[in-house]
């Protein structure tokens, strides 16, 4: 029963987060216009397909942590290096926009370097640290977002700045993690070790990108389209606030599930 309603209690702190983010979204569609929302819906489409640059590194170090095994430092950090050089050299190579391309790309890697820390927390079953850090980057967000947003590229800017403290914070709360991984970049890695944790990490991706394409399958589809950026705008603010409705499930087996 208590597990139960800690469950309960982490999916309603969620869906804050999630309600504020929304707020964020409907005040950037009255903002910037339907026409400059479907400009936008490559670039948030990119962001939600980039976690997957990590190779299944967070899910790896989840995966072994649970289940009692050794943890390649060496290996994660290394994995870290190559999944932030495709974040950010790849929206260069993608988008016309150098401004836009660099700062999605920048947005990107914070969102990768999240990832590993949510893992950490969520090893070590710190759920609530997890859900002040995400309201407070949702809130600064949303400050961020009255203070200096005018278009799209303001967005992606303030984005970034949010998810860059977010990410501060986490790396104070967990700096011995953080100096494993910094210590880690420094020494050599085991090939057996390294095949290994790729064999694992991308079987885990590849459960994850089926689950993502079936999410995402319809907005690209539509952004493939020939129809004009009205129209992919309005559909991406609804399928953004359709994503409320998602959230308390994924949670719920977010907490139930380590391995």
């Amino acid at each position: 029963m208590k597990d139960i309603r800690l469950a309960f209690l982490y999916s309603t702190l969620k869906y804050v987060e999630m309600f504020i983010l929304a707020i964020v979204n409907i005040l950037l569609a009255r903002k910037i216009g339907p026409a400059e929302m479907g400009y936008g819906m490559s670039f948030l489409l990119f962001v939600t397909y980039s976690n997957y640059f990590n190779l299944g590194g967070p899910q790896v170090y989840l995966k072994m942590k649970a289940i009692g095994n050794r943890v390649d430092y060496n290996i994660i950090s290394k994995n870290i290096i190559l999944a932030l050089l495709f974040s950010l050299f790849i929206p260069l190579i993608l988008f016309d926009n150098i401004d836009d391309s660099i700062f999605i790309g920048l947005v990107s890697i914070t969102v990768l370097l999240r990832s590993y820390y949510l893992s950490r927390c969520r090893l070590k079953e710190n759920l609530k640290a997890i859900n002040i850090i995400n309201i407070f980057g949702s809130f600064s967000l949303l400050l961020l977002f009255f203070l200096f947003v005018n278009n799209f590229t303001d967005y992606i800017k303030m984005w970034f700045v949010s998810n860059l403290l977010v990410l501060i914070i986490y790396v104070f709360y967990e700096v011995e993690f953080t100096r494993k991984l910094i210590n880690g970049v420094f020494f050599k890695v085991n090939f057996d070790d390294l095949m290994f944790f790729y064999g694992v990490g991308i079987k885990l991706s590849l459960i994850g990108l089926v689950t993502t394409l079936f999410l995402s399958m319809d907005r690209l589809m539509i952004s493939m389209l020939d129809n004009d950026q009205k129209t992919l705008g309005v559909y991406q603010l609804s399928d953004t606030m359709s994503m409320l409705f998602y959230v308390f499930i994924t949670n719920v087996q977010f907490y139930f599930t380590q391995s």
